[in-house]
């Protein structure tokens, strides 16, 4: 039998370095990113992909392989874990849909001492500023790719599955169910469960949860109160969302009130390729 008291301790850290915010929340499409303190968690479950790394300090790591002191960890869609840290903290969610993260995570490699390096170093620096949606975009498509490239080769969705998240993503607040979108490409709810299970890496009833949640989470950033949010994103009631927001959290959604928020409509890789094409414009015409 596990016994807590056996695990190891985070030690304590000074932190010379001042910052503005406790929190700076970055959205895109496919992806939710973090910087700032981690607060106490207990132990949850993400309904997406989740990458965190230690930006000073260490992670203390809590999950299915017991408790552990790292830089840097990888919890799948669906995995029960705990993260605590005694610094600052950068995470990312990646939605589970994209490109497959959800179903092939737990096959990805970790990040060479090189590559943790210098991504701490771009980190800190945004970290201590207000960075803007394309410098973190940079940063996020050298994460994934660093991380999580060695999945770009998955195999393609199934059509129909493809064709259903299309269907979720009109609108920001999914407004359908397992049975509408089965209907809509012409499975059985039972198969076509089943299908979105297996290509995505979550249920159905899961990826409109979290699709919901993270609408939540941008109200709440944006200035709107727990009940409000909760009465624009389908949930029953204040109680309702806070109560799934900490089973998929870990704590209080009423921390997000004081985080400083970015939001993009525009996929990182896409910022990073139009910086790219506007930097080499730029050198052709001097």
């Amino acid at each position: 039998m596990h016994d807590p008291k056996q695990d190891p301790v985070l030690p304590p850290l000074a932190l010379s370095v001042q910052h503005r915010w406790h929190h700076q929340i970055f959205f895109y499409p496919g992806y939710v990113l973090a910087l700032g303190s981690l607060a106490d968690q207990t132990e949850h479950r993400h309904l997406a992909l989740e990458l965190a790394i230690a930006l000073d300090g260490d992670l203390l790591i809590s999950d299915r392989r017991g408790t552990r002191i790292g830089h840097q960890c990888l919890f799948a869609a669906g995995a029960p874990h705990r993260l605590r840290a005694n610094g600052r903290v950068a995470a990312l969610w990646v939605d589970p849909a994209w490109r497959r993260f959800g179903a092939m995570a737990p096959e990805a490699g970790d990040l060479t001492p090189a590559e943790y390096r210098r991504l701490v170093h771009m980190f800190r620096t945004l970290d201590r500023s207000e960075a803007t949606a394309r410098q973190v975009a940079e940063i996020i498509d050298l994460w994934v790719s660093a991380r999580l490239g060695g999945l770009a080769d998955a195999p393609a969705l199934d059509e129909r599955i493809a064709t259903a998240l299309d269907l979720i993503h009109v609108d920001d607040v999914p407004r359908t169910d397992r049975y509408r979108l089965a209907a809509e490409v012409g499975l059985s709810p039972s198969r076509f469960a089943a299908l979105f299970a297996q290509d995505v890496g979550v249920s159905v009833r899961g990826y409109l949860i979290w699709r919901r949640l993270i609408q939540a989470v941008r109200c709440l950033c944006q200035g709107a109160s727990v009940t409000s949010a909760a009465q624009e994103t389908g949930f029953a009631d204040a109680a309702h969302l806070s109560r799934l927001y900490r089973q998929t959290f870990g704590s209080s959604p009423s921390l997000l009130l004081t985080s400083r928020t970015v939001v993009s409509e525009y996929h990182p890789a896409r910022l990073v390729a139009a910086e790219k094409f506007s930097t080499s414009a730029g050198d052709s015409s001097r």
